[in-house]
């Protein structure tokens, strides 16, 4: 009997993604790793699955070459269709799928320069402007994020000003026109 791969595909552009904003697979997974006195930790990778699915979710909202469901959860948009995708990689893609486009690269490389809490609320923002005026949007994230922002000792002017970056990097058309 011949077995049946049940393996998730990764995309291509997921992997090059990946490899412009230097993610390697194996660090999106929590791994036991042995320190040097004899004992063990876990590594815990959470901070590169959010920041790829933060991502992910911005560059698909402005470019439509990623096809992820999201939902909003405590910390922004997630998929976990996204998330099955890194958590069991295959990596064979066939040569005929088309590779990132060049806006997407571009997007790509200016957001691999923001720290996660500028991508979590920026993701947020962008959500959320999917069913409010951004005006509404930009207040709305000031509420839902009022505990990170907080912990990170961030006035929830940091909201406006990462606001103002999505509307510079023209991540938004209706940011565009206000």
């Amino acid at each position: 009997i011949e077995s049946i791969n049940v393996g998730v595909q990764m995309t291509r552009k997921l992997s090059e993604l990946m490899e412009i904003i230097n993610i390697k697979a194996d660090e999106l997974t929590d791994s036991i790793i042995k320190d040097g006195n004899d004992s063990y930790d876990i590594n815990y990778n959470f901070d590169k699955r959010l920041r790829l699915q933060k991502m992910v979710y911005l560059i698909q909202h402005e470019t439509k070459e990623f096809n992820y469901n999201f939902s909003l959860y405590l910390r922004g948009p997630y998929s976990r269709e996204l998330a099955k995708e890194y958590y069991n990689p295959t990596n064979e893609y066939t040569e005929s799928e088309e590779a990132l486009g060049s806006r997407s690269r571009e997007l790509a490389a200016k957001l691999s320069e923001k720290d996660n809490l500028w991508l979590e609320i920026a993701s947020t923002i962008v959500m959320f402007s999917d069913s409010y005026d951004i005006r509404k949007a930009v207040e709305r994230t000031k509420e839902f994020k009022e505990k990170i922002l907080n912990s990170e000792k961030k006035h929830p002017s940091y909201v406006d000003s990462v606001f103002e970056d999505i509307r510079s990097m023209g991540l938004l058309e209706t940011a565009r026109h206000l």
